[in-house]
């Protein structure tokens, strides 16, 4: 597929009406998986209180990470994009600068591309594709806008379907979206 067509594709996903918004959100995280190639795609959910990784959504060929499942903050590549404060790309951590990050030595996450979920203008947490093995090439630019461009229609989504999340989510009710 020609990559100008991901985003008319990714908005059919985004609104078909026939799948709840929970099936939506799968249904994008497991598409933008299979057009980079990546084995696990999440939408995380960042407590500043706690310092807390809260995985809200996910998407993988092995099932390998649930919904709910918690991190460190310091021991995720996410931890880089709050720093940055914008689209963060890694295609083979063995030989990217933060080679020792926490993230490659005990969760052995080699690629990594994600970027801010924002939704109503309040920082939600953050979108990201992730896989074990290094990628052969870099991002391409059309890749980097596609997560970015997916990420805009997640936050939609996680938007309508936040009751449904904070009832999944308990431990989530004073972060407030």
């Amino acid at each position: 597929m020609h990559s100008h067509l991901y985003p008319l594709v990714l908005r059919g996903i985004a609104q078909d009406n026939m799948r709840d918004a929970d099936q939506r959100i799968n249904a994008l995280l497991q598409s933008v998986c299979e057009l980079l190639n990546l084995e696990v795609g999440m939408i995380s959910r960042i407590d500043p209180v706690s310092n807390c990784y809260i995985v809200a959504y996910t998407a993988s060929r092995e099932k390998s990470i649930t919904a709910g499942t918690h991190y460190s903050l310091g021991i995720t590549y996410c931890s880089l994009v709050l720093r940055r404060g914008d689209l963060v790309s890694i295609t083979d951590m063995r030989v990217s600068p933060q080679f020792r990050h926490p993230c490659y030595e005990q969760i052995d996450v080699a690629v990594y591309i994600g970027v801010p979920l924002v939704i109503n203008n309040i920082f939600f947490g953050i979108v990201n594709f992730t896989s074990a093995q290094p990628r052969e090439r870099k991002f391409s630019p059309e890749e980097r806008a596609l997560v970015r461009t997916v990420t805009d229609f997640l936050g939609e989504l996680v938007w309508s379907d936040y009751a449904n999340f904070i009832r999944r989510n308990p431990m989530d009710t004073t972060a407030g979206v």
